[in-house]
């Protein structure tokens, strides 16, 4: 446990204070003042290192955020806590002493508008008998109104009352994004994309339109669906009679998220909608903005139950994105074994190459060699090499063979641009299994390659460097700490082009680490960082900062920048997003926070 320093130590505990504050908590957004709490209580039973010295440091700047707002709140008029705490004497006292009932805060919201926001029915329905303007909107929050801002929170005996009151169940509104604001959302929108049943079944009773189609070209069923949303909202609109296929389009602005609910519901792993949707005989070969279809997206992530509904559906598993890739490259390249299996068996194209040349076996034998190295490093040293590791190093063999078996050729190259084959890079690497199979096969060596290039990579006693990668590579922080502090350079690169922080990130952004594990992870990163590591090393196969990005660990994307990360890095060739920078993925995935902060870095 590392001591915490006193200045450190009276910070957080003023933090816990601002936060029990009842005009600082009343605003928290969901989630942060539990979230807050549960920090706060780690640090003091464990120490500083019971958190990223990222977050923490976030923690500490909360300090004087809240602190901001208690001077900014302090003095406004008693009637609008009133309003937002719920207090009906309170506010009644203040009216009759004449306060004027559509008055805006700091924040430009009315007491309607608090007192929808916090769920206090009984005071809106006052309010409104006191001639509370319902239609008032707030400019500092997208024009919002009592409606929408009540929906928002799932409140719905408010809701209700508003509704009474003759508010348009299909007003549109336009909140804000990473690409500007989205325009002709609707309260049933919004409480669909928060998961708001009950909100979403008072909407559908009182006759909202269902069908209403936004800017980015979302019907309220595809608002339910993105980021996987809300399984449930989804289900309850398609009970009532949502388009399963709306076959919708995006306005210019927003063209990148051109989509469907199929894909939405199988990029999101969302099993039972994709099947219902399957079964009402959508269109199973639409494409999104990126060429992607539901199952391309289903074999990446390896959702085998929509991968072989859509096969048996009859979609295409041959169709290939924008950039040629084709499901089976796709799950080729995220380890989707079982996936794979399916495709193989539905007699799918194994030849089918990407743009970049890439195939199938290509992605197959590079994840083995990939872990040729640590497996290799592993049985040197005597060390275990972790599970992850060592499935992938095997089955990856395994599925070469069933790629060979199925008709896949072995003599294609194995980077862009380059003679070198499949069976140069397996003997490179040292890997004679690997090259066993491909010679069984008809692989053949390319001729007149340089001697340094056939070089036997067999390791007889690996470096300090490689000791290090590997030590990244198994999370095992007391060796890396112990490699750093005798002098080993924290940006080795080995020669599968990784260097401690690279392999960190990869572990982090693309394996399947538990809670522990990605602590670990993140404890390993930080270090990594305060001995000097580079972000960005000539040579390393991957570029960290767009892979954060697309994860959405802003506090971590924030570290990587402050150490000097190119914020126009794009993501590599091993990648199936490769050629995307940071803000492209980030604003795929919808981070917001993560745009703002590339931007700020941009500036």
């Amino acid at each position: 446990m590392t001591a915490i320093d006193s200045s450190v130590s009276a910070k957080c505990e003023r933090l816990g204070q601002l936060i029990n504050e009842p005009l600082v908590k009343a605003r928290l957004p969901d989630g942060y003042y539990e979230g807050i709490t549960d920090h706060l209580g780690k640090i003091r039973e464990e120490g500083t290192d019971a958190v990223s010295e990222q977050l923490l440091q976030n923690l500490l700047e909360l300090v004087n955020e809240y602190e901001a707002w208690l001077t900014k709140y302090a003095n406004q008029p008693p009637a609008f806590d009133a309003a937002r705490s719920g207090d009906q004497a309170g506010l009644v006292n203040a009216l009759d002493a004449g306060f004027d009932i559509n008055a805006k805060d700091d924040d430009g919201l009315t007491l309607v508008m608090l007192a929808a926001t916090n769920g206090h029915a009984e005071i809106v329905s006052n309010l409104i008998e006191r001639g509370g303007d319902i239609s008032a909107i707030c400019e500092e929050q997208n024009d919002f109104d009592a409606m929408i801002m009540a929906c928002a929170q799932g409140h719905v005996a408010v809701a209700l009352q508003l509704l009474d009151h003759g508010v348009d169940v299909n007003k549109r509104y336009a909140p804000g994004s990473s690409r500007g604001r989205v325009g002709n959302q609707t309260a049933l929108s919004i409480a669909a994309n928060r998961g708001h049943i009950d909100i979403c079944r008072l909407l559908i009773k009182r006759g909202a339109d269902m069908e209403i189609v936004a800017d980015s070209g979302y019907t309220a069923l595809m608002w339910a669906l993105v980021n996987g949303a809300s399984e449930e909202a989804a289900e309850l609109l398609l009970d009532a009679g949502a388009n399963p296929d709306p076959a919708t389009q995006p306005i210019e602005s927003f063209s990148g998220a051109l989509t469907t609910p199929l894909i939405l519901a199988a990029s999101n792993g969302l099993s039972s909608i994709a099947l219902r949707l399957i079964s009402a005989k959508v269109n199973l070969d639409a494409q999104d903005s990126s060429g992607w279809t539901a199952l391309k997206h289903a074999s990446r992530i390896g959702r085998d139950e929509i991968v072989e509904a859509l096969i048996d559906a009859g979609a295409d598993i041959n169709l290939a994105d924008e950039e040629g890739w084709t499901p089976l490259i796709a799950a080729a390249s995220r380890a989707a074994w079982s996936t794979m299996q399916l495709l193989i068996d539905a007699d799918v194209d194994v030849n089918y190459a990407a743009d970049s040349g890439s195939t199938a076996l290509r992605e197959v034998i590079s994840r083995r060699l990939l872990r040729h190295g640590i497996v290799s490093l592993s049985r040197l040293t005597g060390r275990n090499v972790d599970l992850e590791h060592q499935e992938g190093y095997e089955t990856a063999l395994v599925f070469a063979e069933k790629l060979l078996q199925a008709g896949a050729n072995p003599n294609v190259t194995y980077e862009d641009d380059s003679d070198k084959k499949l069976i140069d890079e397996a003997k490179e690497h040292g890997d004679d299994e690997l090259c066993e199979l491909l010679e069984r096969f008809g692989a053949q060596a390319t001729e007149g390659l340089d001697d340094d290039d056939q070089a036997d990579a067999e390791l007889d006693e690996p470096s300090d460097g490689d000791r290090l990668v590997l030590a990244a590579a198994q999370v095992d922080i007391d060796e890396l700490t112990d490699l750093l502090e005798q002098g080993v350079d924290v940006n080795y690169l080995d020669s599968d082009g990784d260097t401690p922080l690279s392999y960190s990130v990869i572990k982090l952004c693309l394996g399947n680490s538990g809670q522990e594990e990605t602590r670990d992870l993140l404890e390993q990163i930080d270090l990594l960082l305060s001995h000097g590591a580079r972000v960005d090393v000539p040579g390393c196969r991957v570029a960290p900062l767009p892979m954060v990005a697309r994860t959405g660990r802003l506090g971590l994307l924030k570290a990587l920048l402050a150490a000097g990360a190119d914020p126009d890095a794009v993501l590599t060739e091993i990648d199936e997003d490769a050629g995307k920078t940071a803000t492209e993925v980030a604003c795929e995935a919808g981070h917001d926070d993560i745009v703002a902060a590339l931007n700020k870095a941009h500036a």
